[in-house]
């Protein structure tokens, strides 16, 4: 049996909504002139109850990533005060001075 994969993107959150909207609006179609309508009722009354909830998931997942970006923005700016003072506790040059002067890092 093959295992299904699931897409955990937008794009696949979007597409999971369309099926299964398209999977329950057969069952619930009625006869009549009035069938077309509760057909696109129905099946826009799935997709439309999930988007609230993509939303809020897509919002969570962007303040998680930024959140982290402003950690690594910080731990890099950190990095780089460390290494600019050790250079110049140990009385050595940066390495971009040492390269225009044709030296070694």
């Amino acid at each position: 049996m093959r295992v299904p994969v699931v897409d955990r993107s937008l794009k696949g959150a979007v597409a999971r909504i369309h099926l299964a909207a398209d999977r329950t609006a057969p069952s619930k179609r009625s006869g009549g002139s009035t069938g077309p309508l509760l057909d696109h009722v129905n099946r826009n009354a799935a997709a439309e109850r999930e988007w609230p909830r993509a939303i809020a998931i897509l919002l969570e997942v962007v303040g998680r990533e930024s959140s982290e970006l402003a950690r690594f923005h910080s731990l890099l700016v950190q990095y780089s005060a460390d290494h600019h003072r050790l250079h110049r506790q140990q009385g050595s040059k940066p390495w971009r001075a040492r390269a225009r002067e044709g030296g070694s890092r």
